[in-house]
Parts: C-alpha cells; sequence; structure tokens
C-alpha cells in the first residue's frame, strides 16, 4: 500500500514487526541496528581574563545571566577568575556554592550533579578537565538554585576559556527594571597564591 512517498511492508517471516522503507528502498534513511544519536548539548563560550585591579572587568561571569558584563551581573557572579589565578566561585557575602572537580572525563556523559569531591571557595583550573558548578542566588527580586557543568578549554598566562551547559533547567534572571543594585567586589588574593579549597 503506498502512503505518499512512503511504501509500508508488513514483514512476516517471523520478525513481528512493520519496517518502514522510502521509496528508494533504504530503510528511512538509518542502516538496520543503527539508532538516530543524540542532539550535541549547546555550550556556552567564555573567555575569562584574570583580575588586575579592584573592579571585576572581564574576570567574572555569571551563569544565571550568562555574562561577563558588570553592567548586567552587578558583581552577582558564579566564577571569578582572581588575581591568584584560581577560579573563585563564592565570591559574595551569603553564597553557598560549590564546584566538584571530575578530571578529564567526557563532558557529554556528565548528566548529573556529583555525590562527592566538592570545594568550597576556589579551583585550580585545569585544560581538558570538567567541572560542576552548583550554586545559586539570593537577592530580593530572586531566590534560585541553579546547576552547570563546564570544562577548561584553554588556560593562559592571564585568562582561562570554558564551555558550560546547564545541568537541568536554569532559572530566569529578574529584569532590569527590578534589579538589587550592584553588591561589593570580592577583595584580590594575596601573595604568595594559595592553594584550591
Amino acid at each position: 500500500m503506498r502512503i505518499g512517498a512512503r511504501v509500508v511492508l508488513p514483514v512476516v517471516a517471523g520478525l513481528g514487526f512493520l519496517a518502514f522503507l522510502s521509496s528508494d528502498g533504504a530503510a528511512g534513511g538509518m542502516s538496520a541496528g543503527s539508532h538516530p544519536a543524540a542532539a550535541p548539548q549547546k555550550r556556552t563560550k567564555v573567555v575569562l581574563e584574570k583580575r588586575s585591579g579592584d573592579a571585576y572587568g572581564n574576570a567574572g561571569y555569571s551563569f544565571l545571566f550568562v555574562t561577563r558584563d558588570p553592567a548586567v551581573h552587578r558583581n552577582y557572579v558564579d566564577l571569578l577568575l582572581n588575581s591568584c589565578g584560581l577560579l573563585h566561585f563564592n565570591t559574595y557575602s551569603g553564597t553557598k556554592n560549590r564546584v566538584a572537580s571530575l578530571g578529564k572525563v567526557d563532558f557529554g556523559k556528565v548528566k548529573r550533579v556529583p555525590a562527592e569531591g566538592w570545594l568550597k571557595s576556589s579551583v585550580r583550573p585545569v585544560e581538558g578537565s570538567v567541572y560542576v558548578f552548583e550554586g545559586g542566588i539570593a537577592i530580593p527580586e530572586i531566590t534560585a538554585n541553579y546547576a552547570v557543568k563546564f570544562v577548561v578549554t584553554e588556560v593562559k598566562i592571564d585568562s582561562v576559556s570554558i564551555e558550560w551547559a546547564p545541568l537541568g533547567d536554569m532559572p530566569k534572571p529578574p529584569s532590569e527594571k527590578t534589579r538589587t543594585a550592584a553588591v561589593g567586589a570580592m577583595a584580590k588574593c594575596g601573595t604568595p597564591p594559595h592553594d584550591e579549597s
């Protein structure tokens, strides 16, 4: 029986299923036993420039607001490439963010928040390593929790490049009209550089 451009043939030789064949004889464009490939997860690319002054400049990044721009995130950042060269993730009072270092694993296979391996304040970025960030924001106009995964794609003396994707749904950030005033910037790290913690 012809239906549009496709032909439906019952397969009766003990197979017990219908084979859907295109009119040119190809099995729906797929070979036997193949499965459709999962769509690659969209990644957001970010370059963090090491903090050199009191202001964050391009050193801070907000996963919630999807920006490095201080005029938008107002220092409510999730990651900060501080002057020490480490990524800090509890940059203002009251935050309880955490980061887990997973090592050099397949980014696409990280689907959930790990049970262990958490750091509480900073992590040393290692090229090729994958990390999970879990945290949130609590300001008058929004209280929300979220988790993301990120991979460090390049480490230079004055910058770190990452690619990230959410683990689950991200909350909707508040509009510009209802935003809280900027929070004070985190202090720069002293010397000698400290270790991750």
